[in-house]
C-alpha cells in the first residue's frame, strides 16, 4: 500500500488524506474560540496499479498521542471516506484490506487545523 507521500507498505494504495477545518471564530475579547468537533479528515482508498483502482475498505482514525480509536468507517465503493465532526487534533489513520492479500496502510501525523 501506498500512503499520501510515496511510502510503499504492500501492494494497495491509500492516497489523499486531507484535512479541513470548519470551524473558528473570534469570541468578543478577540480570542480565537475553536469548535472542538467541527473538523474533517478525508481521503480515498485505492489498489495500486495503472490506474490505480479505487476500493472499499475499513478505515479507522486514531488519535497519535494515545492511539485511541476515534472513529471507524469504510470508504466507499469510489474509496472515498471521512471523518466529520472531529476535534483538532494530530491522527493516525489505517486502511484494512479485508481479503488479506495485502497488509495495512499507515498515513501517520496527519494533524487538523484552525
Amino acid at each position: 500500500m501506498t500512503a499520501k507521500h510515496g511510502h510503499h507498505f504492500g501492494g494497495a494504495f491509500f492516497h489523499d488524506p486531507t484535512v479541513r477545518s470548519q470551524a473558528a471564530r473570534l469570541d468578543r475579547s478577540g480570542c480565537v474560540l475553536l469548535n472542538i468537533g467541527r473538523f474533517r479528515l478525508a481521503g480515498t482508498t485505492k489498489i495500486a496499479g495503472t490506474p490505480a483502482i479505487p476500493t472499499s475498505a475499513p478505515v479507522w482514525l486514531l488519535r497519535k498521542r494515545d492511539h485511541k480509536i476515534i472513529q471507524r468507517t469504510r470508504s466507499d465503493a469510489n474509496g472515498n471516506y471521512a471523518f466529520e465532526q472531529i476535534p483538532h487534533d494530530t491522527y493516525t489513520v489505517l486502511a484494512f484490506d479485508e481479503s488479506g492479500t495485502y497488509n495495512a496502510v499507515i498515513a501517520d501525523n496527519l494533524e487538523s487545523t484552525p
